[in-house]
């Protein structure tokens, strides 16, 4: 059983920063939507959009890219001189425009109103490029409440949860909860219908989870636990379905300032043509562009980019599949390595990239114990354990009494919480068996799995929690409307 740890203080720091879910906060700051300005257009393009009239625009459920191509058929259609503009969707194929659903009716608009009406309704933006107007979302929300139709999104936003703290409960309990008070606390008792996707189910059912909800909007607590979950949402048929969805969180870029200054601007300086990346390996892609540094270089010097060698099969087995824009060579490394959830370090005037190696507790050291303690702890067996559903200091005084009892000099070795662990260390409940262990094959990576360590103190070995590691990826903000 997976059981997501741990605890308020985890799960604070998870998502500090992003919604009330976890903190009182007196007052909630809101976030202005980012508009599309017709400024930032070209006077031509402005005032052409200004022009075509578009009679009729009705969308019923409409993705966003089947909707931006209905529109660049209209403005061509529309156009005196029909030549319209092209309407283009930054990052299509990368599936998000698919979770929006547009419903807008709409009659007699010019092309500029219309496309600041549907910018403005799922909170994108806009530039021109090459004659072409390019809408893109200038920062991913995940999930976002711009995705959901916006009467659901106003009733989440109006209904207001109230406290509640679960500490070990199953992912279930917690929806079933959700459904109740947005249900009892709407005004009409409808609510809005929350479901778990039946594709995840096996994944849902092993999630157990000690939160607190704080008085918050429906919308702000369903937001930071899909941010919590890794999940995204999608309504389908009045219903808001939650699903898994890790690759909508993409890995961090890598980080410019981490390479020296003169590499930096080398990189980018140069631009990297249009060109296919699709089936090629990683190991390819890399050595396509040290040629491409070297050849556009006014030096011919080029950054000669490499594997790390401990990566180098690895980058051999992976496959790329995209499409390279006109960019410098700085912003194409950066998309591929958060592609592949690379990193990149400068060694020797090489640009190294390398896979960051998961982020482990270290073993607590038995060398930190006296050597007495040390000994009972690797000699003494414990013949047959098991716990269910027990506390975690429940099970250190446990492991004391079999330590005690299969001592030949029945002594054994005391083994206690840190007294100010004791309250998160109650919240933490273990299920274990294992046959014939010594107590440190037992306490050993039990603490490397829950981020603790030991020291010895009045003759008791004492167990504490180490600080929580800071999360690789910061969820992403929420805006309110």
């Amino acid at each position: 059983m997976k059981i997501i740890s741990m605890l308020v203080l985890a799960l604070t720091v998870l998502i500090a920063g992003v919604v009330p879910l976890f903190a009182e906060t007196e007052e909630k700051t809101e976030v202005e939507r980012i508009f599309s300005d017709p400024a930032t257009l070209p006077q031509e393009m402005r005032e052409k959009l200004d022009k075509i009239i578009i009679p009729n625009c009705h969308f019923e459920g409409a993705n966003l890219l089947s909707v931006l191509r209905f529109i660049s058929g209209k403005l061509k259609e529309n156009d005196p001189e029909k030549h319209g503009i092209e309407i283009v969707y930054a990052e299509e194929g990368s599936g998000y425009e698919m979770n929006f659903r547009i419903d807008m009716k709409l009659q007699n608009i010019s092309g500029l109103k219309l496309l600041q009406s549907l910018c403005r309704y799922v909170n994108a933006d806009w530039f021109a490029e090459d004659g072409k107007l390019i809408i893109y979302f200038p920062e991913k929300i995940i999930p976002n409440p711009y995705t959901l139709p916006p009467q659901m999104r106003e009733k989440l936003s109006k209904i207001m949860v109230s406290k509640k703290e679960f500490e070990d409960a199953p992912l279930a309990t917690i929806m079933k909860y959700l459904n109740d008070i947005l249900k009892e606390n709407d005004p009409e008792k409808h609510g809005v219908e929350i479901i778990l996707s039946e594709e995840n189910t096996e994944y849902w059912q092993e999630i157990r989870l000690d939160v607190e909800f704080v008085e918050a909007s429906g919308l702000d607590t369903l937001q930071s636990l899909c941010q919590f979950l890794k999940a995204d949402w999608l309504e389908w048929g009045g219903v808001l379905r939650i699903r898994y969805a890790p690759e909508a969180y993409p890995a961090p870029l890598p980080d410019p300032d981490d390479l020296p200054e003169e590499m930096r601007n080398k990189l980018s300086q140069i631009t990297i043509p249009k060109g296919d990346f699709k089936g090629i390996t990683l190991t390819m892609a890399f050595k396509y562009i040290s040629d491409v540094l070297k050849k556009l270089d006014p030096e011919k010097r080029g950054v000669e980019i490499a594997l790390a060698p401990e990566d180098v099969d690895r980058a051999t087995e992976i496959e790329l599949d995209m499409i390279l824009e006109d960019k410098p060579a700085l912003e194409v490394i950066q998309s591929i390595c958060q592609l592949v959830e690379a990193d990149w370090r400068a060694e020797d005037g090489k640009l190294i990239i390398f896979f960051p190696a998961e982020e482990e507790s270290a073993l607590p050291d038995p060398d930190a114990l006296p050597e007495p303690m040390r000994n009972k702890l690797g000699t003494i067996m414990i013949p047959i354990f098991e716990v269910k559903e027990t506390a975690f200091p429940l099970f250190l005084k446990r492991i004391s009494i079999e330590l005690k009892n299969n001592d030949p000099e029945k002594s054994g070795v005391e083994i206690a919480l840190a007294a100010e662990d004791m309250e998160r260390g109650m919240k933490l409940k273990l299920n274990m068996d294992f046959k014939n262990k010594s107590g440190l094959e037992i306490l050993q990576p039990l603490c490397q799995a829950i981020n603790a360590n030991w020291r010895a103190e009045d003759e008791k070995l004492i167990i504490f929690f180490l600080p929580d590691p800071a999360p690789s990826v910061k969820p992403p903000e929420t805006r309110s409307e």
